[in-house]
C-alpha cells in the first residue's frame, strides 16, 4: 500500500501543534492551534479508511489499537517512573506520588495522556462509526455527524452534574467519544467526497464557525475566538473550528504534498512513529515547566520536538537491529517501542 504523503503532513502538523500547546506560546497563538486534537481525529478516519481489512474481527482489532496506543504508554511511564526513582531527579519529584502513578496508567492522572484515552475511545467505537457510515449517503452521514455533536453539546450546558464521578464519566468519556466521533466519520468518508463537494464543505464549515462565534458572543457572552474555552468537553463550536482547520490544510497539503521540497523521510518518520516522539516530549516539557526556565518559547519549542524525535530515532534504530537477531515472538513485542 503506497503512502498518503497528505496524511504524514497532516499527522506531522498535528503533533506539532499538540507539543506547541505545551510550551506555553502566547494566548492567541495558543487559540489558533488549538485545531490539533479534531485534526488527528480527523486523520484516524482518513486512516482507517486507507488500511482498512475487511475480514478482521472486531476483538482482533481491538488489541491491535491497544498495542498501538495504550501499551507503549504504560512502558513509557513505567521506564519514567523507575529513572526518577533511581536516580532521584528532584525536578520531577512530586509526580511520584501513588495517586497519580496510578492515574496515570488508566490514561487519566498525568496531565499528557489524556489525549491517548481520546484515541482508544475512537478505536472502540470506529468499527461501529465505520459501519454506519457505510450505510449512509453523504447529507445523512453529515447530518448524523452534526447531531452527534449537538447531542453532546446539549447534555454538557443542560444536565446539572451531580457528583464528580458523573463529572468525570461524562466529560472525560461519554461527550468526547460522541463529539470526536463525529470527525472520526467525516475523515472515514473523506476519501470518497468528489472535490467540489469536498470544497463546498469547506466553506459551509466556515460560515458555520462566523455564525457560531457570533452566536456565543451575542448569547452566551463570550469572547471573540476562543475555541479553547469549549475543548473540555469539546462542543459545537470547537468541533466546527476543528474540523474547519483540518479541512483548510487538507487542501493546503494536497497541493504542496505534490511538490518533492515535502516529500521528506522526516515527515513520513514523524509520522509513522507520532506516538513515541510525543511521549518522548513529556519529561522534557514538564523540565522547562518545573525548573523554572526563562528560554523563549521557541527554543523550548524547538528542543522539545528535535529531542524527541532524535531519541525516537534511536529507538527504532535500536529495535531494528535487535529484531535482527532475535525470535519471532519478541519482534512482536519490539513493534509496540515504535509508532
Amino acid at each position: 500500500m503506497n503512502r498518503d504523503l497528505t496524511v504524514d503532513l497532516m499527522r506531522f502538523l498535528g503533533l506539532a501543534l499538540v507539543i506547541l500547546a505545551h510550551v506555553g506560546p502566547p494566548s492567541t497563538l495558543m487559540e489558533i492551534r488549538s485545531f490539533d486534537v479534531p485534526l488527528m481525529i480527523f486523520i484516524s478516519g482518513m486512516s482507517y479508511s486507507i488500511s482498512r481489512k475487511n475480514d478482521v474481527s472486531y476483538a482482533k482489532y481491538f488489541k491491535s489499537r491497544f498495542k498501538r496506543l495504550v501499551v507503549p504508554v504504560w512502558i513509557f511511564l513505567s521506564a519514567f517512573y523507575i529513572a526518577v526513582y533511581v536516580f532521584d531527579i528532584d525536578v520531577y519529584r512530586d509526580i511520584m506520588n501513588p495517586k497519580i502513578i496510578l492515574s496515570s496508567y488508566i490514561l487519566n492522572g498525568f496531565g499528557y495522556v489524556w489525549i491517548v484515552r481520546v484515541f482508544l475511545l475512537i478505536a472502540i467505537v470506529s468499527p461501529l462509526l465505520v459501519k454506519v457510515s457505510d450505510s449512509l449517503t453523504l447529507p445523512k452521514l453529515l447530518l448524523t455527524a452534526i447531531s452527534l455533536v449537538f447531542v453532546s453539546s446539549a447534555i454538557h450546558m443542560l444536565i446539572d452534574y451531580n457528583g464528580k464521578i458523573s463529572k468525570n464519566i461524562l466529560d472525560g468519556f461519554l461527550l468526547p467519544t460522541l463529539s470526536y466521533s463525529s470527525l472520526f466519520m467525516i475523515g472515514y468518508k473523506w476519501r470518497e467526497i468528489p472535490k467540489d463537494r469536498k470544497v463546498l464543505m469547506l466553506i459551509s464549515t466556515f460560515f458555520a464557525f462566523c455564525f457560531l462565534q457570533w452566536f456565543v458572543v451575542k448569547f452566551f457572552g463570550g469572547e471573540y475566538f476562543n475555541p479553547n474555552s469549549y475543548k473540555y468537553p469539546p462542543q459545537l463550536f470547537y468541533i466546527c473550528y476543528g474540523l474547519m482547520m483540518s479541512l483548510v490544510f487538507y487542501f493546503i497539503f494536497k497541493i504542496f504534498s505534490k511538490r518533492y521540497i515535502f516529500n521528506l523521510p522526516v515527515v513520513v518518520f514523524i509520522s509513522s512513529n507520532t506516538i513515541w516522539i510525543y511521549l518522548w516530549h513529556i519529561p522534557i516539557v514538564e523540565f522547562f515547566l518545573r525548573s523554572g526556565s526563562d528560554f523563549p518559547v521557541i527554543i523550548k519549542y524547538i528542543l522539545s520536538f528535535a529531542i524527541p524525535i532524535l531519541v525516537t530515532y534511536a529507538q527504532v534504530m535500536a529495535v531494528k537491529m535487535f529484531n535482527g537477531r532475535t525470535h519471532d515472538r519478541y519482534k512482536r513485542f519490539s513493534k509496540m517501542l515504535t509508532g
